[in-house]
C-alpha cells in the first residue's frame, strides 16, 4: 500500500465533517467505509472540447454533478 502521504495532494472542506474535495496522486480508487463514501465523475461526466480547448464541463455537465451531489448528500 502507498504512503498516505504521497497519494493525497490537495483536500478541502466545503461542508465542516461532512463534505470534502480531494486530489489524489494515484490510478486507483479508494473504498467507501461506514464513515466515509467517495465518488467519482471522472468516467460518468465527460468533458466535451470545443475546437481542441481544455476548460471546464458545460453547464448541463455540471448541472448533472450538482443533482448527484445532493442526492449523495440527502441520503448520508
Amino acid at each position: 500500500m502507498e504512503d498516505s502521504s504521497e497519494v493525497l495532494v490537495c483536500a478541502a472542506e466545503y461542508i465542516k465533517d461532512r463534505l470534502y474535495f480531494v486530489t489524489l496522486r494515484t490510478s486507483g480508487r479508494p473504498r467507501s467505509t461506514a464513515n466515509t463514501h467517495y465518488f467519482s465523475i471522472d468516467d460518468e461526466l465527460v468533458y466535451e472540447n470545443f475546437y481542441a480547448d481544455f476548460g471546464p464541463l458545460n453547464l448541463a455537465m455540471l448541472f448533472r454533478y450538482c443533482q448527484k451531489l445532493n442526492k449523495k448528500l440527502k441520503v448520508s
